[in-house]
């Protein structure tokens, strides 16, 4: 368990990474930053050094910490604490590249890259889509979903996406433009 970062904080550590890492896989930034803000509790549930995701440990590099944390189990059809294996990375940079390639290569995420794939695509369809995979049975997907914008819009969080490759969350344009970065903040 780490301190919880005011937002200032926070993007002070994740933000550029953030910013260069999504740009290179032609992901929102901002998408990204707010999903680590919800499940890192601005930095105060960060297991280990740096794993502002919560991501288990898959066996591939890096190592892995252990935390208590809560599983679903079907004998007892409710939750139970277990000590579980989670990613340990040592720095932001290799979190934000992890999170990267999850969405990139992993195939439960197809439904997510198709709607990047789309130039049609808005940007409030890839939350929605990305929040049906992260839909349980505790977190309504479009409740997540709204949390995502709201947080998005109240960080100023597009400011770390490539310039000329995501438009406004709440105008929901679609997703177009150049490889530049020229203009970032």
């Amino acid at each position: 368990m780490g301190v919880k970062l005011t937002p200032e904080e926070f993007l002070a550590k994740y933000g550029n990474a953030a910013r260069k890492i999504c740009g290179k896989y032609g992901l929102p930034a901002s998408v990204c930053l707010a999903q680590a803000i919800i499940e890192s509790g601005w930095d105060e549930n960060t297991i280990g050094k740096c794993n502002c995701f919560g991501r288990k440990y898959n066996g591939e590099g890096g190592g892995f910490t252990e935390a208590w944390t809560q599983e679903y189990n079907e004998d007892v059809q409710g939750y139970v604490d277990v000590i579980a294996k989670f990613q340990y990375y040592q720095s932001a940079e290799a979190a934000i590249e992890d999170y990267c390639i999850l969405i990139t290569q992993d195939e439960k995420y197809e439904s997510v890259m198709a709607v990047l794939a789309n130039k049609e695509g808005t940007l409030g369809e890839y939350i929605l889509t990305l929040a049906d995979i992260y839909a349980t049975a505790e977190k309504d997907n479009h409740a997540y979903s709204n949390l995502i914008i709201e947080i998005i819009n109240e960080n100023d969080l597009m400011q770390y996406d490539k310039r000329g490759v995501y438009l406004s969350a709440r105008q929901g344009a679609s997703f177009h433009g150049t490889d530049s970065d020229e203009g970032c903040n």
